[in-house]
């Protein structure tokens, strides 16, 4: 989920969410998991979906949202039709 959160972050807005000049500075930001919206990109952004980066980027893992927390997430569930996607065994799959 953690992945998940940073890959919409990037697409919605072409660079990541946490910065540094270096290495060393980025991983300490990571660490610390603040992030922001900023920017006129973010300004289109629907709440629904920074509601969901959030989640994602949650710092404690056992919070973030599971695979069918995400489909019920109502950035996700107005994205897409739910009757089209199920899962099954731990796997996304879907149904055409």
């Amino acid at each position: 989920m953690w992945s998940l959160g940073i890959i919409l972050y990037i697409l919605i807005c072409g660079y990541p969410p946490f910065h540094g000049e270096t290495d060393k500075e980025i991983l300490q930001n990571v660490r610390k998991g603040e992030f922001v919206f900023e920017g006129e990109e973010w300004d289109v952004v629907s709440s629904d979906v920074k509601n969901l980066i959030h989640q994602c980027l949650n710092l404690n893992p056992d919070s973030r949202p599971t695979v069918e927390q995400i489909l019920d997430h109502p950035w996700f569930s107005t994205s897409t039709s739910k009757d089209k996607i199920s899962i099954k065994g731990g796997k996304d799959f879907i149904n055409k």
